[in-house]
């Protein structure tokens, strides 16, 4: 069972990750239906998971929080580089394969990106997608980012380097 709820969207609770969700955390990373869309080729084991949340999660200035639904973690969505001076951060998420497809991506990344504006004041958040991601270009999409830009050849994946596109959404157009 996750930790306490820190904010919450229509159908899902974002909660404080915590060493019980990493179980969770490295049989998602390993998924082959979860590894190629965050560009990730390395094996991850109990060890390092522990690693991440001590060094990143516990020590760094990130924001990282697992998706709940029904009181069971299905993904996680995180506020990367969060930089306060300037007023923006990267938005990353993942959505375990079998928990795709009900929405819990598209009202986890707007609960965090209203926290982002309303509580961090931040003035732009960005995503980065790999051009085959299609389904999370969809998310951003429909929930208010626009494609900025492109990074041509950004990302080696399964074998080929494939072009990462660019979205972001300001303070001043968020619903």
């Amino acid at each position: 069972m996750p930790g306490p709820v820190f904010c919450s969207g229509e159908t899902v609770d974002l909660c404080p990750v915590e060493k019980d969700d990493l179980e969770f955390f490295r049989d998602a990373m390993n998924d082959p239906d979860v590894r190629p869309n965050l560009g990730s080729v390395t094996p991850y084991n109990m060890q390092m998971e522990e690693d991440w949340f001590e060094n990143r999660v516990c020590e760094g200035d990130d924001v990282k929080l697992v998706i709940v639904a029904d009181d069971e973690p299905v993904g996680n969505i995180s506020l990367n580089g969060l930089d306060e001076h300037h007023g923006h951060a990267e938005v990353g998420y993942w959505v375990a394969p079998y928990h795709q497809r009900n929405g819990y991506g598209t009202d986890a990344l707007r609960a965090a990106t209203d926290y982002a504006f309303t509580e961090r004041r931040l003035r732009t958040v960005m995503a980065k997608v790999f051009e085959f991601n299609e389904a999370s270009a969809k998310v951003l999409e429909s929930v208010g980012y626009e494609r900025v830009g492109t990074l041509p050849d950004w990302g080696f994946v399964d074998g080929e380097h494939h072009d990462v596109n660019l979205y972001a959404v300001t303070a001043d157009e968020w619903p």
